[in-house]
């Protein structure tokens, strides 16, 4: 009895062990990083499929107890190993095995991959790394910032959190006139003048983001102030919180649509200054310009008689009012 006892243990025991395995292996090979466990005699002790594909290795020669040097000489096979010679590889890859302080390491790698390793090392000199291919979010941080510098508008990259520029763009530099060193130790609300800070912190702090809509006043390094609209988009980079900016300068515009409104209120004011009712058309036979004394005039309706009115529709207006003989159609 007592030994059929023992054998079930084992048995439930056994199974046990089994499963978990089964869920520790699942756990590893789910994971988008490639992972690695050595001992301090440099023999691996377990890595999950995404490390074996990574470097593209023989699964069948990467089991628990090959040692570093033979995985070195299967990277070497396979064209995956970094950029330098077996035993520049092997210098460099002890040094860091036998330090006990934890790494991060960029590589490149003979086939034109970027890996980041994580090297974390055990107390019996061992070691945990894990391995990351960054190839493509390289390229896409290439391609964003040959964007940005080469972008003729201003644009910045902000911290969220501090309001720092993290990056400014030639085209910033040469608008606005900041080194871009100063630029790197000012924030963004050193673009305001003081008596604007509060307006754009207390924007900033109900969760406000520019999209072109409003227009600010930004201060150049010479003191003169230019009203641009930012246009903004949030992102996360390197794993801080950040906001890309770009600014449009309108300052010109502004000014050309305030001298716009000037002129136009002077001739408003001359028009409805005039003895004479005044009355004009386009080709379409629509109102366009009107005075103030052909309404009182004729006693008609700011409404009926607006912009855009057609001939028609005035003269049936004039009829209701009595202040037209006649038939119409005549």
């Amino acid at each position: 009895m007592f030994r059929i006892l023992d054998q079930l243990a084992r048995t439930f025991s056994d199974r046990r062990y089994r499963e978990g395995n089964l869920r520790l292996d699942a756990a590893l090979n789910n994971i988008s990083q490639g992972l690695c466990f050595f001992n301090g005699t440099q023999h691996l002790i377990i890595c999950n499929n995404r490390y074996i594909e990574m470097y593209n290795l023989p699964p069948e020669r990467v089991r628990p107890g090959v040692s570093l040097c033979e995985i070195v000489d299967l990277r070497f096979e396979a064209g995956s190993c970094p950029a330098m010679s077996k035993e520049e590889y092997l210098a460099w890859r002890t040094s860091i095995a036998v330090s006990d302080k934890p790494t991060d390491t960029t590589v490149q790698l003979q086939n034109g991959r970027i890996i980041t390793i994580r090297h974390r090392p055990m107390p019996d000199g061992g070691w945990v790394a894990t391995h990351e291919d960054i190839t493509e979010l390289k390229k896409r941080d290439e391609s964003f910032r040959l964007l940005f510098d080469s972008n003729p508008m201003p644009m910045w990259l902000m911290d969220l959190q501090t309001l720092r520029f993290l990056a400014v763009n030639d085209a910033a530099i040469a608008h606005y006139g900041y080194p871009r060193d100063e630029f790197m130790r000012m924030t963004t609300s050193d673009l305001r003048f003081p008596e604007d800070r509060d307006d754009f912190d207390s924007y900033l702090h109900e969760g406000g983001r520019s999209d072109g809509l409003k227009v600010w006043r930004h201060k150049k390094a010479c003191g003169t102030g230019i009203l641009v609209c930012v246009y903004s988009r949030d992102l996360e980079y390197v794993g801080r919180k950040t906001r890309l900016c770009a600014a449009v300068d309108v300052t010109e515009a502004r000014r050309a649509e305030e001298r716009l409104i000037v002129q136009k209120v002077q001739m408003d004011t001359a028009v409805n200054n005039m003895l004479h009712g005044l009355l004009m058309f386009d080709a379409q036979a629509r109102r366009g310009l009107c005075n103030q004394r052909y309404i009182e005039m004729y006693r008609l309706s700011p409404e009926v008689v607006k912009a855009g009115c057609a001939l028609r529709e005035l003269i049936d207006h004039r009829k209701e009012v009595g202040l037209l003989f006649g038939d119409p159609e005549q």
